[in-house]
């Protein structure tokens, strides 16, 4: 679950709640409604290359329960991938280049996956962790205990970013503090910049303060379709050096709109960054994010 490593990277990102405001209605926060059988739209994002287009999944979610600390829903998510064949026979066509022999890179083979489960927490009040949808398992995960909530902030660290402007927040990211990582993820980020056609600007961050989000506006709005309708809700934005997210201004229901993250967010170990390379040269998009696109309700 806890998978992700992030550091920064000053890299655009495809639209987080860029759906155009004109004509869309404004709506108090107080008035979108949550309980059972609520359902959500979610998209994933990613970097901004102008290769980079497939790959990032779809979430179809519906609340089973919603209680004063307790969410329990299910989930459903559809996205692009490499068959393991394909992946196979491009890394045996990559080992004879390294041995000198003039082979072409096979076309990558890319099918459409369904996925599913089910989650449960029991952080909605009290907590200081949110489980994105981009780590979320096939099964049934339950999140006890831990203070993880799901697609809502904990109400606790809602307050503390409305009251005192900042909050500690984990994206099940990791720290890195070793100096052979350092500088690992400096090559990586070189290599983004040769993909981005341009030096890639930012210095790699890192340490414990990377959980620490400070709200950079109180006043904003974003654009989504509730029940079939466009619509336009306050909200606040925050940022840490690692990811920003928007939340909705409701201090019952304190929903994540979009979390942005660092194109760091898909590299756990060395091994990592060809699989991410890969799918960039494949044109596969690395999932770096997400967005809540629309809420309804069950019929």
């Amino acid at each position: 679950m806890w998978r992700r490593l992030l550091v920064v990277l000053l890299l655009p990102l495809v639209g987080v709640g860029c759906v155009p405001r004109f004509g869309a209605t404004s709506l108090a926060a107080e008035d979108l409604s949550f309980s059972q059988g609520t359902t959500f739209d979610l998209q994933e994002t990613s970097v901004s290359l102008p290769f980079v287009g497939k790959g990032l999944a779809t979430y179809s979610v519906t609340l089973d329960v919603i209680a004063a600390n307790e969410l329990q829903l299910h989930w459903s998510s559809v996205k692009e991938q490499e068959t393991a064949a394909s992946q196979e026979a491009r890394e045996a066509a990559l080992a004879q280049m390294t041995e000198g022999a003039e082979v072409a890179l096979p076309q990558a083979e890319i099918v459409s996956v369904e996925e599913s489960g089910t989650l449960f927490t029991d952080a909605l009040a009290e907590g200081s962790a949110l489980y994105l949808p981009l780590d979320w398992d096939v099964g049934e995960e339950r999140l006890v205990g831990d203070g993880t909530s799901v697609l809502f902030i904990p109400r606790s660290t809602y307050q503390a970013l409305v009251d005192a402007g900042t909050a500690e927040i984990r994206l099940g990211l990791i720290d890195v503090l070793a100096s052979d990582a350092a500088g690992m993820l400096q090559t990586f980020k070189d290599l983004l910049g040769t993909f981005a056609d341009q030096p890639v600007s930012g210095d790699v961050v890192m340490g414990a303060d990377a959980a620490t989000f400070t709200v950079t506006s109180l006043n904003e709005t974003f654009v989504l379709t509730v029940d079939g309708k466009r619509v336009k809700v306050p909200v606040l934005h925050a940022e840490s050096p690692l990811a920003s997210i928007v939340v909705l201004k409701n201090e019952q229901y304190p929903l994540v709109l979009s979390v942005t993250l660092e194109p760091w967010a898909a590299i756990t170990d060395v091994s990592d960054i060809s699989a991410f390379i890969g799918r960039l040269e494949r044109g596969l998009a690395p999932p770096l994010g997400y967005k809540v696109e629309g809420i309804g309700s069950r019929e």
